[in-house]
């Protein structure tokens, strides 16, 4: 058996507290164990699958207004149980009492590709047995188009939403996964997966206090100090990717960047800055400014 470092931290915006699973520390990490070509080639839907819906939907009703929704799933990974096997390694030490946890972690190495695997059957079922072809899903949040007449009274929350949202969450129902009203949202212009977009003028925004806080980021980066652990690199690596849904002429400004990281895998490992790196990243903070 192993016992996880478990802790709370608080919520964004939020008094509530969010409890967080790390299975990457120590020396004999739970995460350690699972090799990384095991996890790897797990797509997820982005905005470049959304902007071929709008077009698709624009051609084919082109004088009609749209609407965006977005749905989002419950609990998400802690939905799913684990092999037998593997709960015997998550112990949690709780007011000196042990307990198993039986499902997956947020802190899990393989907990994301299991819950893409597990979604894209929903999503399977969604478009080919309901209908709802233009859907797109990432990770715990499903997201689509419909014509702003299209709507359907949904009874659980005593209100009309868009007609493809409806079906989704009629799917959602039959197969008891959970759902809150307050996550189910829709409307033109809408926020989906951090990047503000608009069904009617077929466009996608930045907000600007994100957009702010990643030219911030980029900054701190390159200038704050020399050196990071590669758990730092990527995490850098990843947001610089999200702003790609809406800056894609700035890929080239990770080449260098993956080069430097490429054949690493220790978490904690440190990895210096050089040159090439910082002109890089200097070039894309001075594009998104």
């Amino acid at each position: 058996m192993y016992c996880m470092l478990v802790f709370a931290v608080p919520k964004p915006h939020s008094t509530d507290l969010r409890m967080v699973t790390d299975q990457s520390a120590g020396k004999f990490s739970l995460n350690s164990m699972i090799p990384q070509e095991s996890i790897t080639g797990y797509p997820l839907d982005n905005l470049q699958h959304l902007g071929q819906f709008l077009l698709s939907m624009n051609e084919s009703s082109p004088q009609s207004q749209c609407v965006l929704f977005k749905s989002d799933v419950a609990e998400a990974y802690r939905l799913l149980p684990v092999h037998p096997y593997w709960q015997i390694k998550q112990i949690n030490h709780i007011g000196g009492s042990l307990h198993i946890d039986r499902n997956t972690t947020f802190g899990g190495r393989g907990s994301g590709c299991n819950w893409i695997a597990f979604m894209s059957l929903v999503s399977w079922i969604a478009k080919k047995r309901r209908g709802i072809e233009l859907l797109g899903t990432y990770s715990d949040d499903s997201f689509g188009p419909e014509l702003t007449t299209n709507v359907t009274w949904y009874p659980p929350y005593r209100k009309f939403m868009p007609t493809n949202q409806v079906k989704l969450l009629l799917l959602w129902d039959e197969i008891n996964l959970p759902h809150k009203e307050t996550k189910q949202v829709f409307g033109s212009p809408l926020t989906i997966i951090g990047i503000e977009v608009d069904a009617n003028t077929l466009s996608m925004t930045m907000p600007a206090e994100t957009l702010q806080q990643l030219i911030i980021g980029i900054h701190e980066f390159i200038s704050t100090k020399h050196k990071f652990t590669l758990c730092e690199w990527q995490r850098l690596a990843g947001w610089i990717n999200w702003c790609f849904n809406v800056f894609p002429l700035l890929r080239p400004a990770l080449n260098n960047f993956y080069a430097k990281i490429g054949g690493k895998s220790a978490p904690n490992q440190v990895v210096r800055i050089n040159n090439a790196v910082c002109a890089d990243l200097e070039w894309a903070a001075n594009h998104l400014e």
